[in-house]
């Protein structure tokens, strides 16, 4: 990571840890000393710009802010936290329980916009959920009110958040979350960190200005967290970087996981140099540096702690653009770190730096204009698809427009041409039933008729002044050739003649036809003879009485 003062010496540090920097902001060089050691690890790095004129990481590539909506009860309760700046006991989750759906009396929300709705029944109650009262309605007024500071900003029509969080390998990731209020910067940290520590290996998560997002003493949706990558994620050696001007003022969960520490100058802040370094471990013993030692580092210049190998070190962390021996000079207090040669090459670093970023996003730029070229291309070809489309569509409509005026004029002609004289019904004397004005006579004709009775020389003869010709009627006017029809069907279909027929005079009657060879058994019922020929013809005759036929 640089080099021991005095001596000169090269110091390495062990890169699968948590790391603590901490030292006044502009005075200490933790962003610098931080930068160094990815660089030189080659780490995948993670890390945020969150407030205006922060300088940062020369090498940063910038990717855009990622963001992954969360509904569940323990992101709720710390959103909550952070509205009331405290943290609640374990007495109020039933409340946060209730709010995300967790006891299936309000419906489950799938973001915080439908979290802000539930509130508001849980503040107005209704016939299934109990109005909140006392410390539970003051509670939830709290978050409803923080809801309504960060929804607006983080649902800001327009805005788009990056629907994967895409990191580049082996180098520093820069998002830029600047002019987004503090609560919104927190719930996006808190869903990149979630993703690192659920989907990734290998990443460096670099955390600016550490209280904001892991403020000790209350909650926040990053602290959530940070708490898990700090405690786990090193099994797959994924690590926090703390960035803090005070670390005594980051949550002690996670500044507790941190295993090598920089201590930076605090300036004239006496009290909290001692507040700081009554947080390192008892172990030290007397090589623990003290607040003068603390108070009086150069820039770049730390106290690297690790307490578990009981190592105590003053070191100059050389900047990754410094060479090493102007590096080495430093260290041995022959150079100023603040001296015109240093800055030169801070400078010379700084357009280098410049020049890759502007060439990072020509080259992106190029990307963009091809894909637009071939989004145009692939517009233009769907336009010209959709074009022709439509004319096969006009064409279309056009037969279908000429086929139907076919179809209305040959209807209209075949209305005009009389098949057959319908009989006409006229009501009987004395019986609401109607009979035929005519009667329709049918023959049934064939050379060989295949019956069960001997062969017919004559074709039979029927009318529908009786049963029988009516059941004939149906069968080849309705039924048709080739279907079959139950007697229930017959006296259905029968009546829409105008025919009345019983059932008991149905079954005698189709029993005769069966018999005749007019009709033929099945399974199902009745139908008529294939190879049959059926004449129909209209004349007036009076009514005939059933005849028993004899085979």
């Amino acid at each position: 990571m640089g080099y021991e003062v005095g001596s000169a010496r090269p110091v390495h540090i062990p890169t699968d840890m948590n790391i603590a920097a901490t030292g006044q902001t502009r005075r200490t060089g933790k962003t610098t000393a931080l930068e160094a050691i990815i660089t030189r690890g080659k780490f995948t790095c993670l890390t945020f710009r969150t407030k205006r004129g922060e300088t940062g990481f020369l090498r940063g590539v910038q990717i855009r802010p990622f963001y992954k909506p969360r509904s569940d009860w323990v992101y709720v309760k710390s959103l909550a936290e952070a509205a009331l700046d405290k943290e609640l006991p374990g007495l109020y989750d039933r409340w946060f329980m209730e709010v995300t759906g967790e006891t299936g009396r309000l419906p489950k929300p799938k973001d915080l916009k439908e979290v802000r709705k539930n509130i508001d029944i849980l503040l107005e109650g209704n016939h299934d959920v109990r109005a909140a009262k006392g410390f539970a309605e003051s509670m939830l007024f709290s978050i409803r009110g923080y809801l309504d500071l960060v929804l607006p900003d983080l649902f800001k029509e327009g805005r788009e958040w990056a629907k994967e969080l895409e990191l580049q390998e082996s180098v520093i990731n820069v998002m830029d979350l600047e002019g987004l209020s503090e609560g919104v910067q927190s719930l996006i940290i808190a869903s990149c960190m979630e993703e690192v520590f659920d989907k990734l290996e290998n990443v460096v998560i670099v955390v600016p200005e550490a209280p904001d997002f892991f403020p000790a003493g209350r909650g926040s949706p990053s602290k959530v967290v940070g708490r898990r990558i700090a405690k786990k994620g090193g099994a797959i050696n994924n690590f926090i970087f703390l960035d803090s001007q005070m670390i005594v003022d980051v949550d002690p969960i996670v500044r507790s996981q941190a295993r090598l520490w920089l201590l930076g100058p605090q300036g004239s802040y006496e009290h909290e140099i001692e507040r700081t370094l009554k947080l390192l471990p008892k172990n030290l013993g007397k090589i623990k540096p003290t607040s003068s030692d603390v108070q009086t580092l150069p820039l770049g210049h730390f106290y690297l702690v690790i307490a578990e190998e009981k190592v105590v070190k003053k070191v100059y962390a050389a900047p990754w653009w410094l060479p090493e021996e102007v590096a080495k000079r430093v260290a041995r207090g022959e150079l100023s770190p603040k001296s015109e040669r240093v800055r030169a090459y801070r400078l010379k670093a700084t357009e280098e730096a410049e020049r890759e970023e502007e060439m990072i996003w020509k080259e992106k730029a190029g990307k963009l204009e091809k894909e637009n070229r071939q989004l145009e291309k692939a517009i233009k070809d769907i336009e010209e698809r959709n074009s022709a489309l439509e004319n096969q569509l006009a064409q279309a409509n056009e037969k279908i427009e000429t086929t139907s005026k076919l179809l209305e004029r040959r209807l209209n002609e075949i209305e005009k041409t009389p098949v057959h004289a319908a009989p006409k019904l006229v009501p009987r004397a004395g019986n609401a039933e109607p009979k035929p004005e005519s009667s329709l006579d049918i023959l049934v004709k064939a050379e060989d008729l295949n019956f069960r009775v001997d062969k017919r020389d004559k074709p039979m003869e029927f009318d529908t002044s009786n049963v029988r010709g009516q059941i004939m009627r149906v069968m080849i006017e309705v039924i048709g050739k080739g279907r079959e029809a139950t007697q229930q069907q017959i006296i259905r279909e029968a009546a829409e003649f105008g025919y009345a027929i019983d059932s008991g005079n149905c079954s005698r009657r189709i029993s005769e036809l069966v018999g005749m060879g007019a009709l033929v058994k099945t399974d199902g019922g009745v139908r008529l003879p294939t190879r049959a020929e059926f004449l129909l013809e209209t004349h007036d005759k009076e009514r005939r009485e059933e005849e028993p036929i004899t085979a």
